[in-house]
């Protein structure tokens, strides 16, 4: 008596053919779940930096005087709904050896993560802006 194989797969074949779909598939949810969370932390990043551009506007218009001594509702605080669950704290410090000019740090910070921003602000000193000139009219 002679046995003929039947025409098919064996049970070996299906098993290691599901374990390379297994691993395939699992490599593809990690690159995915990946790619997702790189997403909410550029979406996150990029309404961090919104905000702080918002706010150091607010802080450029302040006078020679408040910028020596930022007032505290400006230096520190938490924003407005949608954006509740970032808060700011700004600083601000003269230059040494340049009048009138003030270095503003201000940073937005998250769960997680902050955004720090910098920048120069000249204001003239009233004193300058009062002093009668030497000039003959």
């Amino acid at each position: 008596m002679s046995t003929r194989a039947r025409p098919g797969f064996s049970l070996l074949e299906v098993i290691v053919a599901l374990a390379i779909v297994g691993v395939t598939a699992v490599g593809a949810l990690a690159s995915v779940g990946a790619e997702l969370r790189a997403a909410e932390d550029a979406r996150t990043t990029l309404e961090a930096e919104a905000l702080a551009v918002y706010r150091m506007a607010t802080l450029e218009m302040l006078t020679a005087e408040q910028l020596q001594r930022i007032p505290d509702s400006l230096a520190r605080g938490r924003f407005d709904p949608p954006f509740e669950r970032y808060r700011w704290t700004a600083t601000s410090d003269a230059v040494l050896g340049e009048e009138g000019l003030t270095e503003v740090e201000l940073e937005v910070e998250w769960e997680g993560g902050s955004f720090p921003l910098r920048t120069l602000l000249f204001r003239q000193s009233v004193l300058s802006q009062t002093a009668p000139s030497s000039g003959t009219p």
